[in-house]
């Protein structure tokens, strides 16, 4: 029987999983295997024997990020690739600080290649051909992680408005008046509409493409 008090036996996915914590609470710059050793009541020395060092344990907290993002089977390819990119904001909204590990690092685990798998498959069911179908896969990834990393950072700070910038503002709308008249547009507080009209525009340079080869 085991004693009240005994510690549980470390594991890959716990460690990633207190990984995870760490990062969503303090960031990336702060996480060291020190301060993970600290949060798992062991000695640093002791994670090495599971991962070779900090990359690889966060390449095992990305694989638990990209576990998380739902891959939709059913509907359309159209319903299916929307499903995917609300689903990958969802994640980075919930992780911001862990995000970037998704959009900076490389795929190499099998969470990541299940996605891009799903997500390719999707293409090359609506018809398209391996090269074309692969050219589509890093579009849509590439914008997606753009567009969420500037909205997390968008998010990060809002500053105010203040009474010393009216000038400002009235010397920009006589040299910007373009810009001004967009403003209410470009609203870094208003990033779900700017995503969904996004997605859709990817959605229809899709489309187009395929019916290019109609």
């Amino acid at each position: 029987m085991p004693r009240p008090n005994a510690q549980r036996p470390l594991s890959q996915e716990r460690i990633a999983r207190a990984a995870l914590k760490l990062v969503d609470r303090a960031g990336l710059e702060a996480f060291s295997m020190h301060k993970l050793g600290a949060a798992l009541s062991c000695e640093a020395m002791s994670l090495y024997y599971h991962f070779k060092g900090r990359g690889e344990v966060l390449d095992a907290v990305a694989e638990l990020l990209m576990a998380q993002v739902a891959a939709p089977a059913d509907g359309s390819w159209q319903a299916r690739l929307h499903g995917f990119a609300t689903s990958y904001r969802n994640v980075a909204l919930k992780h911001p600080r862990a995000f970037p590990l998704l959009a900076t690092r490389p795929v190499n685990r099998p969470a990541g290649f299940g996605m891009l798998e799903s997500v390719s498959a999707t293409l090359r069911s609506a018809g398209f051909e391996p090269e074309t179908a692969g050219r589509l896969v890093l579009l849509i990834g590439c914008w997606c992680n753009g567009a969420l990393l500037a909205e997390i950072a968008g998010s990060e700070q809002r500053p105010e408005p203040t009474a010393s910038t009216a000038p400002a503002l009235a010397e920009m709308a006589l040299r910007y008046p373009n810009l001004v008249e967009m403003a209410p547009y470009l609203s870094l507080c208003d990033f779900q509409p700017a995503f969904e009209f996004g997605i859709a525009s990817l959605i229809q340079l899709v489309e187009n493409q395929l019916a290019a080869r109609s």
